[in-house]
């Protein structure tokens, strides 16, 4: 019954077609939680978008929920737990009645459904205008993908709408480079290709991160490799 949140996810982590899937700001849906839990994330939420209420709980679900490879790490939690986070979410949701979470089920799908409907509206009103957006292109891509599409983006600017409408499902379909470092994908896609040879690799890039690539070196590598 828990509404899920990708917060600059670097891989794919949930399916985004999903009607818990929540979108990618937490910060827009603090008012709606009685508990949060941060599952084996870095930056939970960037805090000049927002806070979480002082009431609601927060539990951190980590390897290392002492970040010590961080100068600072200043998020207010209330409890953490070290493990490993995809055992014990599964140990957790064993011992969990499914018909206790309905509730949550039904407050968290409708959340879902009006941010969607919300996202849609905006495609249509741009598709209505005629106009070439990182939304309509998008959306046109999506047309095209399949279970054994990779995307790489380095869109930097449009990666919130581009994840909006290029909603993908399959574990490994998805790849961001996190943190800086303009460029990182004429090789990454390159190299995408290389380990998926019959797969349909796709990079989505800004301006800035086409020529941080160097684009003549990244098309010249990937002739050579075909």
């Amino acid at each position: 019954g828990a509404g899920c949140v990708e917060h600059t996810p670097t891989t794919l982590c949930f399916p985004r077609d999903h009607d818990l899937h929540v979108g990618y700001d937490p910060t827009t849906v603090f008012d709606d939680a009685d508990l949060i839990l941060l599952a084996d994330t870095d930056v939970p939420w960037v805090p000049k978008s927002g806070e979480p209420p002082e009431d609601v709980p927060i539990i951190q679900l980590d390897h290392d929920p002492t970040k010590g490879a961080f100068p600072r790490w200043s998020f207010d939690v209330d409890e953490t737990v070290a493990a490993d986070p995809a055992r014990t979410l599964a140990a957790v949701a064993e011992r969990l009645d499914e018909s206790d979470g309905e509730e949550g089920r039904e407050h968290w799908r409708a959340v879902a459904t009006a941010r969607r409907e919300e996202v849609e509206e905006e495609l249509a009103a741009q598709k209505a205008e005629d106009r070439l957006t990182a939304a309509v292109l998008a959306d046109a891509i999506d047309d095209i993908v399949d279970e054994d599409t990779v995307v790489m983006e380095d869109a930097v600017t449009s990666w919130g709408i581009i994840r909006d409408h290029l909603p993908l499902t399959e574990s490994g379909s998805y790849h961001w480079k996190g943190g800086a470092g303009l460029g990182w994908s004429g090789g990454a896609v390159v190299g995408a290709k290389m380990g998926t040879p019959d797969g349909l690799v796709v990079g989505l890039v800004g301006d800035g991160s086409y020529l941080f690539a160097h684009p003549t070196v990244s098309a010249w590598m990937a002739a050579e490799h075909g």
